[in-house]
């Protein structure tokens, strides 16, 4: 999984490209761009097809990201929604490390810091963003968000290190993120300003089951 952290500013073909036309401009590289890629070819699609990712990894998962991959380590976890060979055998093109600046609708271009790109049809899956910790301090060292897989092999390594970890929100992510912690051994408090977790499920009894449990395995 890791070698395909060098393979920035290519496509699936290798071929490096600093601005084109594309039919279908898939920008954003997650489960969405990738399905919507795997659709069209499946549909018959024949126009050229490019996805536009910042980071310089291909389409992933990254929901395992919270799970096996902090517990198993990265060599042991697969991430990828495809392989190589699967976008090459479509002609799929994946532009990585390749943000998006701008994007005129009326001239049908795209900007980015790698050139600009005319599109026939766009679609933009960037997904959600970090929501960073608005507090004194926030920026010290020791302390992690987690949206990418750099995140998570950043994490995985300072778990190795940790005897005590703090875990802020208890929302599903919250929940597995404390879980994976306490698998590696690792002394977890969870901080939330809920009065229970897993509150926005509105499930009050299996939210208080799992405070309980959470407080019986403190005791």
């Amino acid at each position: 999984m890791l070698d395909v952290l060098s393979k920035v500013g290519q496509n699936a073909n290798g071929r490096k490209q600093m601005g084109s036309n594309v039919d279908f401009l898939l920008v954003g590289g997650g489960l969405a761009s990738a399905t919507a890629a795997e659709t069209l070819r499946a549909a018959g699609a024949e126009g050229s097809i490019a996805i536009m990712c910042a980071e310089a990894t291909p389409p992933y998962h990254r929901p395992p990201l919270s799970k096996g991959f902090l517990v198993n380590g990265p060599e042991q976890t697969k991430i990828l929604i495809h392989d190589e060979t699967f976008y090459r055998e479509r002609e799929i093109d994946i532009h990585l490390g390749t943000r998006v600046c701008r994007i005129d609708v009326d001239s049908r271009t795209i900007e980015t810091d790698r050139g600009n790109f005319r599109f026939g049809k766009l679609l933009i899956a960037t997904g959600a963003s970090v929501q960073r910790l608005a507090a004194q301090r926030a920026h010290l060292t020791g302390i992690h968000y987690l949206r990418s897989v750099n995140d998570a092999l950043s994490l995985y390594e300072s778990i190795s290190h940790a005897r005590h970890a703090v875990v802020i929100g208890a929302s599903f992510l919250g929940m597995e993120l404390a879980a994976a912690f306490v698998t590696r051994g690792v002394a977890t408090t969870l901080i939330a300003k809920e009065d229970l977790v897993y509150e926005k499920l509105n499930a009050r009894p299996r939210s208080r089951s799992s405070s309980l449990n959470i407080l019986e395995n403190e005791a």
